[in-house]
């Protein structure tokens, strides 16, 4: 099994039939982000021990017969926009440079409960508005990625599934912005 291939539906399964265990998931996600972040930029923060500790929990649970659903064991990123407790949430401003939440918000409230483990913080434009503003705090994500050299991608192999993330990501990045800001490329909306 390519646990770089995998999607969340994928990766549900294999947890959930014990072929796949959330501290193997993890460990495979925690190594790549130290790997591809530097060069991607997208986290602002890695909460690596958290998500070691709620994976072993996850993998606890599971064997105890406690399974909470399809996203129990499933490591996920968040975007800084999203109050986690004890952590650092700018979102994407320099207005709330020193802002640490006390309290998980909502949403984080909900995939905790639902055994997800949360592997950190990404960055974004300020307050999700949708560029780069001057007084923005980005940290230049995805200008850098051309620097990473991939093989040509072939169906099954990481670089291929890397590739595919990325165009996803930049498609889709190039059609949310408004029109005067994208490219002539992106004047149709993606259907999935």
């Amino acid at each position: 099994m390519d646990i770089g291939c995998l999607d969340v539906t994928g990766a549900a399964k294999a947890i959930l039939s014990r072929s796949l265990s959330p501290i193997d998931l993890t460990e495979h996600m925690l190594e790549r982000i130290s790997l591809v972040d530097p060069h991607l930029k997208a986290f602002v923060e890695v909460l690596s021990d958290q998500a070691r500790a709620s994976a072993k929990q996850a993998d606890a649970e599971i064997r105890n017969g406690q399974y909470r659903g399809p996203l129990h064991g499933i490591p996920i990123a968040i975007k800084e926009l999203y109050d986690i407790a004890g952590v650092r949430t700018r979102s994407g401003s320099r207005v709330r440079e020193h802002y640490v939440a006390q309290v998980d918000g909502t949403v984080i409230r909900k995939l905790r409960d639902a055994g997800a483990v949360l592997l950190g913080t990404t960055t974004t434009y300020e307050f999700a508005f949708g560029f780069e503003a001057p007084q923005s705090v980005m940290r230049g994500i995805w200008i850098t990625f051309p620097r990473v050299r991939l093989a040509v991608p072939r169906p099954l192999s990481q670089q291929g599934c890397a590739w595919r993330a990325w165009a996803a990501t930049a498609a889709a990045r190039s059609a949310r912005r408004p029109q005067r800001m994208a490219s002539p490329a992106s004047s149709r909306p993606l259907v999935a």
